[in-house]
């Protein structure tokens, strides 16, 4: 121990002989230039203390002072604190498992060719080097342990090596080189030039200035600081430690401009120059008080905390500067936070992650970042990076401006208010912009971008997602990704650059509103372009689309407030369109598919299908939540034409109506759904593999339209003398037509006069109801002529009704549902099995009206004979024909009814099976009914006796028929016998049978036989008066005669249960009757 005003050691101090020694030396200024070695204690208080010599072999270094100058070395120490209470310089080297340092002022300066470190030991796994300080500079030198723990309001590193890991030998020898490369310029007399310095980094970090679009940047402030520290620490070895002055430090930032650069630096430069720092630390210094939390205790109370349980390289303060430097960790990664600003011109280097934070974060081209098997976080209020490359994550939160270039990660996520990124690589990017994004050469697999307002991106990604709630989207360069997703809250104004061959596999583009959207579907205009191989979607709430004459060989998804479909529109794969508020496809429109077809509309309106042709190379789905409809277009085609000659003219007027329903085609599956209502097909053609009709709370409808022609023509000769009119009408039918296996799910399923071809077919509702389709053909006739002085007048009218044609065929069918009709004749035709479930059904035929009427009216005057005639014949005929329902079963009829009507119907089936409880079958009569009437009048004039007296004669003739009669009776024909699988409970036969070529045993419980009565008569009456007179015109005879005719058949049509032979039987006449009686006088 030794005590004084000054003590200088030039010798050697060795105590490797003697166990146990402590060295204490306290005096108040302390030089040693020569050897201190082999002390298990060695401590050191003084007030200014210079190291030339050398400190090793010693355990524990505890150096305590105000000032130190350590040019000299400190080797092979376990522990080495060092606590400076104003300033510490450094150009020598000191080594210690574990070195705590700490100093206001502290530098670490290297000046000849001899390597400088601080807590260097490699072959100790716990080595520990602490430092705490409030200005640290370090220039071309070294640090290195397993743990770094920095803790510095502002460090400045400048072509400085810091490593928690051995650098390899390629490492250190190019840093070395480097090193003396900076020596050499920083010696010569003149300031070396900014593009000098440039130049040394680009070959110290190698490649990390090739990216074209990294930006220029000013080192000349970096430059100018590290020239005055350097020569403040060069004055300090010249001219000892006690010459220091932190006035010239600060003085030095300020010829930097750094008060510029670094916001709010001013508070560093106040508290620096306040008295406070040197009297407080001088206090501190007196009463030998420990450094411990000096920071705070001079302001700097918010610096972030050192974790002391963590490995690896920590480093912490306001700001940090690194110009040139390389830092180098292994697995424990790096941790930097700077809560006011980080600059690197240096390069990171870490086996695992590397976390910085700040409030501001820089990196410029010379800058170069690698975590080769780890992490990158970033995190502050603005950042700006180059050269950035991690093996897993870099992840980069800033609330403001964010700006990257050359950037590689795996995965990529970075959010901030502006974000503007060049150059970048990743498997995976996810980027949140709070205002602006731009983003280009972004080469990824997967991009997600979101943005509140304009979003600008090139050469993107395979699939990439862009978000903006009020986006301007511009995609500039050329961009090639597989899967490109634009979205937006409110508006998309995508633009693309001209010629720039852009090559999309998907996009989709989802927003309210979008500038260009016909260009944007059809590829043209400013998307001429955009070539989209794959799928073309959009999605825009608040727009109107027409979609007319698109042509694409990618799918196209349409999302819109409305869309309408005009025109031919074609897809080499699938289309996908769906509306919100109207979806209509418009007459003589069509939409071709290779693929899928999907219209879908989300309103209380219907979605209307015109006259159009939809074709789908595989599947077709129609749906709405209320109806989905096709709309035939309906046409009325008139035209007259006139036809003259010499006292001749004919006219005709024509009026055809025609009917254009929609031609719907699926190669696989056709499905049409309406949620809450109803499925209406009019005059439609579908055809598929597959058809599904599904309107569980509504119904199904095949319904056709009636067309037709209607003719009138009107004939005159001689200058009207003769008159004739005629006209007909004849309906014709255009039912919906089904070529598919078909399935319907609905609360009602309705078929009127469709024709339905499918092998197989399962209809399920609660009502069902098929029914045909009467038509009428009409015409009539009206003529006037004039014969000498007579007059002639003809009127003929004619009606018949018919059914169309109309059917349902199948192969195997069945339906299910409580109440079933087949009704108005409509006939079914199963090849095989025929399955019904029913509460209730109805076979019935339809009833066909026709009538027909004539009359006739002629006068003639016959001067000769002095005689005028009159005569009149009317003709009517109606009739009401019962055409039949027949159901023809190829194989087996399997019947499960509660109730069961067949009425003038037929099964014919080759076995009938089931279980009915109450069956009628009943034959209803036809009718015919007839009456014509023919009146003849004539009146002579006579001269009796010089007066002219009126002779009258007339004969009048009528005749009247009418016939009831059963055409076709009613039953069921099973070619197979009856057994015990048909069971029926109550069996009522009115004029029906159920018959079968095999044998029959009782199947029913009970059974009700009924006859149908039937007739036939003719009445004929015909009474005259006539008086004859001789040529003097005396009568001579005068006759009045009467005649009455009245025959008829009456019989009854009984009900047969048995083979056929007993339904030749089954006729039998009641009664018959031929009366004749005449009546004449003379």
């Amino acid at each position: 121990m030794s005590n004084g005003t000054a003590g200088f050691i030039n010798g050697s101090i060795n105590a490797a002989s003697v166990q146990k020694i402590q060295c204490v030396i306290d005096v108040q200024k302390l030089q040693i230039d020569g050897d201190v070695d082999s002390m298990d204690k060695l401590q050191l208080d003084t007030e200014w203390f210079i190291l030339h010599g050398n400190l090793k072999n010693n355990k524990e270094v505890d150096i305590k002072n105000w000032g130190m100058l350590s040019t000299g070395n400190i080797k092979n120490t376990d522990s080495l604190i060092i606590d400076s209470y104003f300033v510490c310089t450094n150009t020598g080297q000191l080594e210690a498992k574990k070195s705590k340092i700490k100093a206001p002022f502290l530098f670490h300066v290297r000046f000849d060719d001899k390597d400088a470190a601080l807590g260097i030991d490699t072959k100790n796994v716990d080595s520990l080097l602490s430092i705490e300080s409030i200005i640290f500079a370090c220039g071309e030198s070294k640090l290195e342990a397993e743990s770094i723990q920095n803790s510095t309001v502002l460090l400045f590193r400048f072509a400085s090596l810091t490593a928690t890991t051995t650098p390899d030998h390629d490492q250190l020898t190019h840093w070395n080189n480097t090193v003396k490369r900076l020596s050499n310029a920083f010696s010569s007399a003149d300031k070396p030039s900014d593009e000098t310095i440039k130049n040394l980094f680009s070959v110290y970090n190698e490649g990390a200035a090739a990216n074209q679009h990294a930006s220029e940047i000013d080192l000349n402030s970096h430059i100018q600081f590290y020239i005055e520290v350097k020569a403040i620490a060069q004055n300090l070895k010249q001219n000892g430690i006690q010459t220091f002055d932190h006035n010239d430090l600060i003085d030095a930032l300020k010829r930097a401009h750094y008060q510029e650069n670094l916001k709010q630096f001013n508070l560093l430069i106040d508290r620096c120059l306040s008295v406070k720092i040197y009297k407080f630390m001088r206090d501190l210094f007196l009463s030998k008080a420990s450094l411990v939390g000096f920071q705070k205790k001079l302001g700097f109370d918010d610096l972030p905390s050192i974790n002391q349980n963590k490995k690896g390289y920590q480093s912490v303060g306001y700001w940090g500067i690194n110009v040139g430097g390389h830092v180098e960790a292994s697995g424990d990664g790096i941790y930097e936070n700077f809560t006011k600003n980080w600059i690197s011109h240096g390069s990171y280097n870490s086996a695992g992650d590397i976390e910085i934070s700040s409030n501001s974060i820089y990196q410029s081209k010379y800058g170069n970042m690698v975590a080769m098997l780890g992490s990158i976080f970033f995190q502050g209020n603005d950042g700006k990076f180059e050269n950035v490359k991690s093996a897993k994550e870099i992840w980069a939160d800033f609330a403001q401006d964010f700006e990257a270039q050359n950037v590689v990660s795996k995965i990529a996520k970075i959010s901030a208010n502006n974000i503007a990124i060049n150059d970048i690589k990743s498997d995976e990017a996810c980027i949140k912009a709070g205002n602006v994004a731009k983003v280009h050469n972004f080469q990824a697999h997967n991009v997600s971008i979101e943005a509140q307002n304009n979003v600008e991106a090139d050469g993107i990604g395979e699939n990439v997602t862009i978000i903006s709630d009020k986006a301007n989207v511009k995609a500039s360069g050329k961009i090639q990704a597989e899967n490109l997703s634009i979205s937006a809250s409110e508006f998309i104004d995508l633009v693309f650059d001209y010629g720039s061959n852009h090559q999309v596999g998907k996009i989709n583009a989802k927003c309210r509103h979008m500038n260009n959207i016909q260009e944007f579907l059809h590829g043209t205009g400013v998307f001429n372009d955009m070539h989209v191989r794959n799928q073309l979607g959009l999605e825009a709430s608040d727009e109107a689309v027409f979609l007319s004459n698109l042509h694409r060989n990618c799918s196209i998804e349409v999302k819109a407030k409305s869309i309408d479909i005009v025109g031919a529109n074609s897809s080499a794969k699938s289309m996908k369109l769906e509306a919100n508020d109207h979806l209509q496809v418009h007459h003589r429109s069509s939409i071709n598919a290779g693929e899928d077809i999907v219209l879908r509309l989300n309103s209380n309106y219907e979605l209307k299908i015109g006259n159009a042709q939809i074709r789908a190379g595989r599947n077709a789905k129609i749906s709405a939540v209320r109806n989905v409809e096709t709309v035939p277009e309906v046409i009325q085609f008139s035209q007259s034409s006139t036809k003259r000659r010499w006292g001749k003219k004919r006219t005709t007027w024509t009026t055809t109506t025609y009917v254009y329903g929609a031609n719907i085609t699926a190669g696989q599956e056709l499905m049409f759904a309406s949620d809450y209502e109803s499925v209406i097909f009019e005059s439609a053609n579908l055809t598929a593999t597959n058809l599904g009709l599904f309107a569980t709370n509504g119904g199904v409808s095949l319904r056709g339209r009636t067309g037709g022609t209607t003719t009138s023509t009107k004939r005159s000769s001689f200058f009207g003398a003769f008159n004739k009119k005629s006209g007909s009408s004849d309906q014709t039918w255009h039912p919906t037509r089904v070529n598919a296996n078909l399935i319907s799910q609905a609360r009602d399923f309705e078929s009127t006069g469709s024709q339905i071809n499918s092998p197989m077919a399962f209809i399920k509702a609660e009502n069902v109801k098929l029914s045909g389709k009467k038509l009428a053909k009409q015409s009539f006739t009206a003529k006037q002529s004039i014969h000498g002085i007579g007059f002639q007048q003809n009127h003929s009218n004619q009606c018949q009704e018919y059914l169309a044609d109309s059917y349902f065929n199948s192969c195997i069918s069945t339906i299910k549902a409580k109440s079933l009709e087949v009704i108005e004749g409509y006939r079914i035709n199963v090849a095989k099995e025929f399955f019904v479930n029913a509460e209730k059904a109805t076979f019935e035929g339809a009833e066909l009206h026709s009538y027909q009427s004539s009359s006739k009216f002629k006068t003639e005057y016959l001067l000769l004979s002095r005689t005028i005639k009159f005569r009149e014949d009317t003709v009517t005929m109606s009739s009401m024909q019962r055409s039949n329902q027949v159901t023809n079963v190829g194989e087996k009829s399997v019947f499960h009814l509660r109730d069961a009507t067949m009425k003038d119907a037929n099964l014919n089936t080759n076995e009938f099976l089931g279980m009915i409880d109450d069956l009628q079958i009943v034959s209803n009569v036809s009718t015919k009914a007839g009456f014509s009437r023919k009146n003849e009048y004539e009146i002579t004039f006579a001269c009796i006796n010089g007066v002219i007296v009126p002779i009258p004669g007339y004969s009048i003739a009528e005749t009247e028929f009418t016939e009831q009669k059963v055409l076709q009776q009613s039953g069921v024909y099973s070619r197979k016998g009856i057994f015990d699988n048909l069971e029926i409970r109550h069996l009522m036969l009115q004029g029906g049978y159920i018959i079968s070529d095999g044998e029959i045993k009782k199947f029913y419980q009970h059974c009700e036989k009924k006859d149908v009565f039937e007739s036939s008569t003719f009445e004929a009456n015909s009474s005259s008066f006539a008086v004859e007179l001789d040529n003097n015109s005396h009568v001579q005879s005068v006759a009045i005669g009467q005649a009455e005719a009245n025959f008829g058949v009456e019989a009854t049509l009984s009900s047969t249960i048995g083979n056929i032979s007993d339904l030749q039987n089954s006729r039998r006449v009641t009664n018959q009757w031929n009366k004749k009686e005449s009546k004449f006088c003379f």
